[in-house]
């Protein structure tokens, strides 16, 4: 059996926009990360001249599709009052997605951030909903 691993302490950074060097803060009260669905887009077809009538499929763009995860929200947090900041302003920025055991990769990707849900209810804590619409490849090392 291949081994299975524990994905708590994974981290998600936000990038300063920092140049030459750019410096990652820890987006602190991150709860679950949803699935980071990678996929690929594709074209089917079918001509008179196949051997068979089979539908074939044509790879046309990968797609890093959102990543949603949910934000103990701490109004008082200088990251998540940056992650608004962003969402307001429209800011294209660098994340990293941190994986906590050995021989773990860390993502490195641009991303808008594109939904921050804040609820409010009765019984329970403020948990955002937050979305991050990721731009281009990811860069895994």
């Amino acid at each position: 059996m291949s081994d299975v691993y524990d994905t708590f302490g994974t981290l998600l950074k936000r990038g300063d926009g920092g140049s030459p060097t750019e410096t990652f803060a820890t987006i602190a009260g991150v709860g679950d990360i949803d699935a980071l669905e990678q996929r690929l887009e594709f074209e089917e077809y079918l001509t008179h001249d196949q051997a068979a009538p089979v539908m074939r499929r044509k790879a046309t763009v990968r797609d890093n599709g959102p990543l949603p995860f949910k934000l103990y929200w701490d109004p008082s947090d200088a990251v998540h009052v940056l992650l608004r900041s962003d969402l307001t302003s429209r800011t294209l920025r660098n994340f990293q997605l941190v994986e906590p055991f050995t021989g773990g990769e860390t993502g490195d990707f641009a991303a808008l951030v594109v939904k921050i849900g804040k609820p409010y209810p009765v019984k329970g804590l403020m948990a955002a909903d937050v979305e991050l619409a990721i731009d281009g490849d990811i860069t895994w090392s």
